[in-house]
């Protein structure tokens, strides 16, 4: 098969001619935007001027890249005869190479596989010059690498092209690329709810968005469609992000409304009596000494009776480095609560990575409370939507949060750790270490509280 050999449908040919600096495809899994980027993407080298010869073609890592790209019937090196692909073992590494003619002259350009999928993934776009960058699946890139991207875009007058299924709108990909707006023509065919997020922000000029439904995939037909929207259960992540293409509920977003909106008690209202345990959990985190940086977190949680329900009490963030500090600000932020729990205030839960802060508190707290190291149990309870223990104490009101207390910076953060399919993320951020401080008050409950899952 060769390139002339695809469906061109009117959507694939507006692609192809339009000479905006960003272009961003959104929509369903197998719409073809893929397929079609990739064409894209041979035919701006082979229009590029002559000079610019590096070019940068990012995905989650480069053995996808080279499963989408190069093994394919549909790959660009099997349907453009100038288009070949070179190992990694080669100089400057895996790459696609296109020979383009200037007055009889060849040159090639250059098109370099880049991984995106962790923080250090954006040190291999600072500092360089890509005349185009194409990002696929762009909305599963670490954020850091994001940015690099932008940077170059507004830097050097990097051009770009972005495929995506719907995400959670909260990520970071979208803060720049809701400022593209789709041209006239089309419209029409842009979710409401996608619409209405991309005009909360200033457009860009030059920056232009296209959305592809199940329909607009060439030769998509009515069983094929029946197919994709019966695959899903309806309403659960996959099916909003990759049968429908929208951004407007994936499971992160409704976690973080209802933790918003709901889950809220003042302590007056606790029946104190009722509480048959209380756990901390604490985790420490990555930068401790960077204002914007993950930090050590203490987590309070109270247990009813029958473990029916569990009350975040209060939380706290350190803002010492040292093991020994971090124990005396731990036994000030304690003292209320073992005045008032005293004997029910039963242990302290440490990550088992971190041996030497689990000794420093062995011997430096000042209550007669357990020191344990701790694990994490993260197990999926409904595999279908991917719901965890965790998430589902909040989805069915048995996790409470303290009104008046630091159980609202748990609360807060909470709401922002759910990334792509439901799977958590861990930038080495807050969020991540609040979640984990959580977790770590849970785990030794696993499974009384999964009695009642």
């Amino acid at each position: 098969m060769y390139a002339y050999d695809l469906t061109y449908t009117e959507k694939w040919k507006d692609v192809l001619g339009d000479k905006s600096q960003v272009l961003f495809l959104e929509g369903p899994s197998q719409t073809s935007k893929t397929t079609l980027s990739g064409v894209k993407l041979v035919y701006e080298c082979m229009k590029s001027p002559k000079g610019q010869t590096y070019f940068m073609l990012s995905g989650e890592s480069t053995p996808t890249l080279y499963r989408n790209f190069v093994e394919p019937d549909t790959a660009v090196t099997r349907l453009f005869p100038n288009v070949r692909h070179i190992g990694g073992g080669s100089e400057g590494g895996q790459r696609i190479e296109v020979d383009v003619s200037y007055e009889g002259e060849i040159e090639t350009k250059k098109v370099f596989f880049v991984g995106y999928h962790n923080k250090n993934s954006a040190q291999k776009v600072l500092g360089s010059k890509p005349y185009m960058i194409f990002a696929d699946e762009f909305n599963i890139a670490h954020k850091n690498f994001v940015q690099a991207v932008f940077t170059r875009v507004a830097s050097v007058g990097t051009k770009l092209i972005a495929t995506s299924n719907g995400d959670d709108p909260e990520k970071v990909f979208y803060s720049y690329l809701n400022q593209c707006r789709p041209t006239e023509k089309n419209e029409i065919d842009v979710p409401h709810t996608t619409m209405q997020q991309m005009e909360e922000v200033e457009p860009k000029e030059n920056w232009t968005y296209y959305f592809f439904g199940l329909d607009d995939r060439p030769l998509a037909t009515a069983e094929w469609i029946k197919r994709m929207m019966s695959m899903h259960p309806k309403g659960s992540f996959e099916f909003n992000s990759k049968v429908l293409g929208i951004r407007a509920i994936t499971e992160g977003v409704l976690y973080a409304h209802l933790l918003t909106k709901m889950h809220d008690i003042s302590f007056e209202k606790i029946n104190i009596g009722a509480i048959k345990e209380v756990l901390v959990g604490i985790d420490v985190g990555g930068g401790a000494e960077k204002e914007n940086r993950g930090k050590t977190v203490f987590c309070i949680a109270g247990y009813s009776t029958l473990y029916q329900r569990v009350v975040i009490l209060d939380g706290g963030i350190s803002k010492q480095i040292g093991h020994t500090e971090t124990v005396r600000e731990f036994n000030a932020f304690i003292d209320k609560w073992w005045k008032m729990f005293h004997h029910r205030l039963k242990a302290v839960y440490i990550d088992n990575a971190e041996p030497a802060l689990i000794y420093a508190f062995q011997k430096g707290i000042k209550y007669p409370i357990d020191i344990k190291g701790s694990i994490k149990k993260t197990k999926l309870i409904d595999t279908r939507v991917r719901v965890t223990m965790k998430e589902q104490l909040i989805y069915k009101y048995r996790m409470l949060f303290v009104k008046e207390t630091g159980a609202q910076i748990i609360k807060k953060n909470m709401g922002k750790v759910k990334g792509v399919n439901g799977v958590m993320l861990d930038e080495d951020e807050l969020w991540n270490d609040v979640s984990d401080a959580l977790d770590y008050s849970l785990t030794p409950r696993f499974k009384q509280l999964m009695k009642r899952k």
